[in-house]
């Protein structure tokens, strides 16, 4: 009895969801803030704080940066290890989300692009297919432009191993700003 009660308990301790990384990606409304050709750096760090990765270039005596952000989420079923389904489906440390921010920065500290990437990992089961789907969404801008910064969204999944890839972009229209 007591050996029932012990499983029991530590199933409902290993379930949940985690994450690594900076937990603010998880919020789009706060990426959504980070607009190319308008947010300084200084902004950016207010919003999201240091990044995980960044690098810096010099070209003709003037600093060019880039900056990385990630988070990788994953949940957790202790019934699917329990029944030792996980360990062969989802296997062990897997993320069921991953996001990525990529940001560059001019010498003035203006955001000049953003590329921003969700994937979305299903590793199948029982029941269910393999499937990855990745949105992606890339803006550049200048500081000052008129028209606004330049997008692009893709989506690109595959829904099994048996089928082929998906892939769908779509170029955003610019829209002209308000003097």
């Amino acid at each position: 009895m007591k050996l029932k009660l012990s499983v029991a308990l530590a199933g409902m301790l290993l379930g949940g969801c985690l994450s690594f990384g900076n937990e603010m990606l998880l919020d789009e409304t706060t990426v959504a803030q980070i607009k190319a050709g308008e947010t300084t750096k200084a902004q950016v760090t207010a919003l999201l704080g240091e990044p995980t990765y960044q690098r810096s270039t010099q070209v003709f005596g003037y600093t060019y940066e880039w900056w990385s952000y990630k988070v990788t989420t994953s949940t957790i079923n202790p019934l699917e290890y329990i029944l030792l389904v996980g360990f062969f489906f989802n296997g062990i440390g897997l993320p069921d989300e991953r996001r990525d921010l990529h940001l560059s920065i001019n010498p003035d500290g203006i955001v000049t692009g953003l590329h921003q990437q969700v994937t979305a990992y299903d590793m199948g089961g029982l029941f269910s297919p393999l499937s990855v789907t990745s949105r992606t969404k890339t803006s550049a801008g200048l500081q000052g432009q008129r028209t606004g910064p330049t997008q692009y969204e893709g989506t690109m999944q595959v829904p099994s191993l048996e089928t082929k890839l998906v892939y769908s972009p779509k170029v955003v229209p610019a829209r002209a700003q308000e003097p």
